[in-house]
């Protein structure tokens, strides 16, 4: 709903995230370290819109699981779920059951197949809550949440880069 704003002149400036712009611009967008996904970025930008350099603060999606269930089955990556992905229930947005960095490419990327998928809310209270009364035993939240220092929980390293980075960047 911005970028007609940003087009007319009625707004300067939006701070966006690089990942999400390169793949709203160009769906074939494949970049994932921060300064490909910014020269991707630059590329795939229409004429009338402009980046400013990208900020080295980025916040980006994760799974993330409670201390408990990380200790139980010993994860720290997310490839760490594949051997136990049957007995754990993934929770997070409705639209991670289709989207290619949900459950499709957990599965393409790390081998994950979960014992079920729970459509929540879009990282907040209904997957906090679900996460922290064990509804599910895995979650999708933003790396910056407040919540996952908070209630201790473990987010998951991403080695293979299924989460493209996701700096911040002023658009005009």
């Amino acid at each position: 709903t911005y970028l007609p704003a940003l087009k007319d002149g009625s707004i300067n400036v939006v701070p966006e995230y690089t990942g999400v712009l390169a793949t709203y611009f160009d769906k074939n967008a494949k970049a994932k370290a921060p300064d490909e996904v910014y020269e991707e970025l630059e590329k795939a930008l229409p004429a009338e819109y402009t980046v400013l350099e990208m900020s080295p603060a980025e916040d980006k999606d994760a799974v993330v699981v409670t201390k408990e269930t990380a200790e139980k089955y010993k994860l720290k990556t997310i490839g760490d779920l594949a051997p136990v992905g049957d007995e754990i229930v993934l929770g997070g947005p409705p639209e991670w059951k289709t989207r290619e960095s949900g459950v499709p490419g957990l599965k393409a990327v790390y081998g994950i197949t979960f014992k079920e998928f729970k459509p929540l809310d879009t990282a907040g209270p209904l997957t906090v809550q679900a996460l922290k009364n064990g509804q599910v035993q895995a979650a999708n939240l933003f790396t910056t949440d407040p919540n996952v220092a908070a209630n201790g929980f473990v987010p998951l390293e991403d080695p293979k880069s299924l989460f493209a980075a996701q700096n911040v960047v002023p658009l005009l």
